[in-house]
This record gives structure tokens, C-alpha cells and sequence, in this order.
């Protein structure tokens, strides 16, 4: 019965795709024939669902020809609903009694009778109907999963992808040899790729997985394939970048930052123009609106025409307070280190940062003052700098970590000590570098701790002092020693090549606004 069973119930099924017919119910013990018709036909008569006993007790499966015959003619006209094409009904069917009772025989013999009787009614209707199968269980599935807190390779695989612990381990494995398969960023999409394994012929086979891709770098792509053996093998797949010049410029109205960013002006560029002008510009006091900026960089296209990477900023002009400073970059043959100098070849780089941190604003200065938590005046000895909690503290000159750790009212405090009688304090961080202790050897410009409000504070603000010989000056007066100045043949070659990017930033335009996209304004 089971075999029987599974051919009518495909072809009942086959029936049931066709426009208002209707599908036939299998009961436990024989055929139970049932109708399900639009509500907009109203056919009363038809009561084939289940036979009743003259007691009303259920008799399934005891159907008789009639009935098989009053099935097929109600069902007919909706097989084919044209009178003038519809095929003339069929023969009763065979093996009646001549007194029209139902044969003698079980369930089975009616459950034959119908399904000929079926048969025959489909085979009236053209075309024929496709026999109906389900989809292959092991075809291939790719999805991509972004990269969330707390995610590694590992959790994607097995978690998200319903990978096994061993072929995820064995993948994982197999990507070790071209990239570090736990370097994931925050939203990085992973393609994960599933399927029968390859060579299979086992329609039943459950599916594995066969492949894990995801971008390394903006033209760098590593993939791991699975063989037909069952062995992962990885590799990597190159993007061909192409450079162009870029140039962005315009009008400070509010900050530099402000207006850097609403030109088009990338972030990490941007950064790099704050840190190389915090040498010899204050950005507190001495940038006013009206005074403007001009940045010329490199930057790669990807194949859809779109910048993926930019380069090291090349030439910068500044112009504050009606001052202009101009900066190119340029890298000395005798050092192999690149640096950024101004027109007359003098490094911009000094012993120390003026401003240990992008983007805050001084709230408060060197010297006397009434405390704002103990109510009484006196010195204050240092400068402070309001900023978000998070933000990143610079290390204000190259140095070695004398203290890191808790003091007091400090908080959270850093102290470097730097060449010669110089040394720099900052205090009230909410953390610090990770690494970071005393003895450590630290650069310029590298973050050494972030923004926070610890020990006596009313704020998050970083609290900046810079000593000479032990005792605290005013980070904001000193007079800071500058860096290299070019001379001899390295001068005539830094000479040359500010005439080369002169020349260069005559052909190049000057974007002052951002370029919209088709969903708006772009984005860098």
C-alpha cells in the first residue's frame, strides 16, 4: 500500500496544480475522495467526503461506482470547462452490479476503479501535467554574513552557516597560509558557500561546505575551496587599482573639519592635515571664518570607477589669519624618511605637539583660577581640552613612558618623558592604550590613552601639562625646537620637487563641495 499510496497521492497532487481543481484526501483505512471547490460555486449535492451509514457512522473507503461516477461527472466540466471541447464523459465504470450496488470486493478493488477512473479523466485534459518533484536538497547555497561585535571566523561558520566544527576548522586552517583569519573588521561581509560535495552523485547527500571568501583589502579578495576529496584550499584574488590626482579645497566657515568634510575631503586625509598643522597652528584661537584650505592627494579607482584607497597627502596650503603656510611632502635621499616641509625646506615637525588631540576645544587655561569642584582659587597647571569621552590622546613627542596608572585627582594619568629636560603629563583618561607601561617606548602622534573623566573632574576633558626639569609651564607659550632643515643637494632636490607638484596642481581641478550620488551626497 505504501508504494500505491505514494503514485495516487502524486497524482492527486499533479491534479490539485491545475485551476480550480480539487485535491483527494487519503484516509487510514481506504480512499477518502473529497472536493475542495472556489467559494463562488455552490454544489451541495456533492457529499463525497465521507460515506454514512444509514446509522451515520463513517464508513471510508466503501465507495461504490455511482458514487465514482457522480465524482467524475461534477469534476468534469471543471477539468475542462469549454461544452464544445469537452470529450464526452467516460463508460461507466466496469465490474457494477446489475442492481447498481458496489461490487464485491474491499477498499482496494474501489480504490483500482478510482484510480483508473482518475486516469482516465486526466488523460482528457491537455497538455499533460508535469510530474511533480521536490527541490534537490543539496543545491548550491550561497549567503553572506556581516561581520558583528564579538564575531570570529569560527562562530560565522558553525553558528550562522551550519557548518561542522571540523570542516570549519579545516577552512579556517587552510586561509592561515594567506591571511589571519581572526583580522575581521566590523561589518566585513563573509561569503559562505554550501552544496553537495563535488563529484557527488548521492541525490540525499547533505549538503557541506565548500567555500568561505571575503575582501582582506579593497583590491584583495581570499578564497578557500573545497576539493573533491574533501581537502580546502586557499588563495587570494587581486583587484587591478588605477591612481589618479585628486584636489579638494574651500572656505571655513565654522572649522577646518567642518568644512574639510563638506568639500569631499576623505577622513584619513583630513587627519593627516590636522596632525601635520598642529606643529604651528592653533585651531582654537587662531582659525577665523573666511580663512580657506587646499589639499592635493593621490587616490585609487576600483573597477566601477569609484575611489577605494587614497594616498599620503602631497601639498596642503593653509591660509589663517591671513597668513599662508604652505607643506609638501618630501622624502630626503639621505634619510629614506618621508616628512613634510614648507616652501623654504624646513621640516615642519617640532620636539613636541602643540595640541595632544584632533578636534577638541580648549576650555580651560594655564594659571590661576577658581576650581570648579573645590570652590577656592588656584593654579591651574596645565591646559585643558573638551572632547567625547573615547576620544584618542596623542603622544605630544617621541619618548618613554615614565608613569602610567591611577594618581590621585589625575585619574587615569600618563606621564613621557622625553630628549633632553622635557616631559609631558595628561591626566583624566577614561583608558589606556592597550600595551601601554611604564618603560614604553612611544612616537609622536601614536594614541596613548583616550578621553575620559577619572579622579577629580566634572567632565570628560583631557588635562595636558608639559614640564621642564619637574616643573609645570604653560603647554601653550613654549617655544618649540623645530625639526631638520634641508640644505646642500638635498635643497636643490626638495626645490625641484615643489616645482613639479606646482605644475601638477595647475592641471588638476579644485573640488570645493561634495559630489552627489544618484541616493544623494557621496560619502568618504
Amino acid at each position: 500500500m505504501a508504494r500505491r499510496d505514494g503514485r495516487f497521492r502524486a497524482k492527486a497532487a499533479a491534479h490539485a496544480r491545475r485551476p480550480l481543481k480539487a485535491p483527494l484526501l487519503w484516509g487510514s483505512s481506504g480512499l477518502v475522495a473529497g472536493m475542495l471547490l472556489s467559494s463562488a460555486l455552490s454544489l451541495p449535492h456533492l457529499d463525497l467526503v465521507r460515506a454514512r451509514a444509514p446509522g451515520g457512522e463513517s464508513t471510508q473507503g466503501s465507495y461504490g461506482p455511482d458514487d465514482w461516477s457522480r465524482l467524475i461527472r461534477i469534476a468534469a466540466p471543471i477539468a475542462n470547462p469549454d461544452p464544445v471541447a469537452a470529450a464526452p464523459m467516460p463508460e461507466p465504470l466496469t465490474g457494477s452490479e446489475p442492481d447498481g450496488t458496489a461490487p464485491a470486493g474491499g477498499p482496494d478493488d474501489h480504490l483500482a476503479a478510482g484510480e483508473l477512473a482518475l486516469e482516465e479523466l486526466a488523460a482528457q485534459d491537455a497538455p499533460p501535467i508535469p510530474e511533480i518533484t521536490p527541490d534537490a536538497p543539496n543545491a548550491l547555497t550561497t549567503a553572506t554574513y556581516s561581520v558583528q561585535s564579538g564575531d570570529s571566523l569560527l562562530k560565522i561558520l558553525v553558528g550562522d552557516a551550519a557548518a561542522t566544527l571540523d570542516e570549519a576548522h579545516a577552512a579556517i586552517d587552510a586561509l592561515k597560509g594567506v591571511c589571519d583569519p581572526n583580522a575581521l573588521r566590523m561589518d566585513q561581509e563573509i561569503e559562505v558557500t554550501t552544496g553537495p560535495l563535488p563529484g557527488s552523485t548521492d541525490p540525499a547527500a547533505q549538503p557541506v561546505l565548500l567555500a568561505v571568501a571575503y575582501m582582506t583589502d579593497v583590491d584583495r579578495t581570499v578564497r578557500v575551496t573545497r576539493g573533491a576529496d574533501g581537502a580546502f584550499t586557499a588563495g587570494t584574488e587581486q583587484v587591478a587599482l588605477t591612481s589618479r590626482p585628486s584636489r579638494v579645497g574651500g572656505t571655513i566657515e565654522d572649522s577646518l573639519f567642518a568644512a574639510a568634510r563638506s568639500a569631499g575631503l576623505p577622513a584619513p586625509v583630513l587627519a593627516e592635515l590636522i596632525r601635520i598643522y598642529s606643529y604651528d597652528v592653533d585651531f582654537q584661537r587662531e582659525v577665523q571664518p573666511g580663512d580657506t584650505f587646499d589639499v592635493y592627494y593621490p587616490e585609487e579607482i576600483g573597477p566601477d570607477g569609484d575611489p577605494v584607497r587614497t594616498g599620503a597627502l602631497a601639498y596642503a596650503a593653509l591660509t589663517v589669519s591671513g597668513r599662508t603656510i604652505k607643506l609638501y611632502r618630501f622624502t630626503p635621499s639621505d634619510d629614506d624618511t618621508a616628512d613634510y616641509f614648507d616652501a623654504q625646506g624646513n621640516s615642519v615637525r617640532k620636539a613636541l605637539l602643540r595640541t595632544p588631540i584632533d578636534g577638541a576645544r580648549l576650555t580651560s587655561g594655564f594659571g590661576m583660577r577658581r576650581h570648579p569642584i573645590l570652590g577656592y582659587s588656584r593654579m591651574h597647571k596645565g591646559v585643558d581640552f573638551g572632547a567625547a569621552t573615547g576620544t584618542p590622546i596623542l603622544a605630544a613627542g617621541d619618548g618613554t613612558i615614565a608613569f602610567a596608572g591611577r594618581r590621585g585627582a589625575y585619574g587615569n594619568y600618563v606621564q613621557v618623558r622625553h630628549t633632553g629636560e622635557y616631559a609631558t603629563a595628561y591626566a583624566h583618561m577614561s583608558r589606556f592604550a592597550r600595551g601601554l607601561k611604564a618603560g614604553t617606548r612611544v612616537r609622536q602622534g601614536q594614541v596613548i590613552g583616550y578621553v575620559g573623566s577619572t579622579g577629580r573632574s566634572t567632565g570628560p576633558h583631557l588635562h595636558y601639562e608639559v614640564l621642564v626639569k619637574g616643573a609645570q609651564i604653560n603647554p601653550l607659550s613654549v617655544r618649540l625646537q623645530s625639526g631638520r632643515s634641508l640644505s646642500g643637494r638635498q635643497l636643490q632636490a626638495f626645490r625641484a620637487h615643489v616645482r613639479e607638484v606646482e605644475a601638477a596642481l595647475s592641471r588638476v581641478p579644485l573640488q570645493t563641495a561634495m559630489a552627489d550620488g544618484p541616493d544623494g551626497p557621496a560619502t568618504r
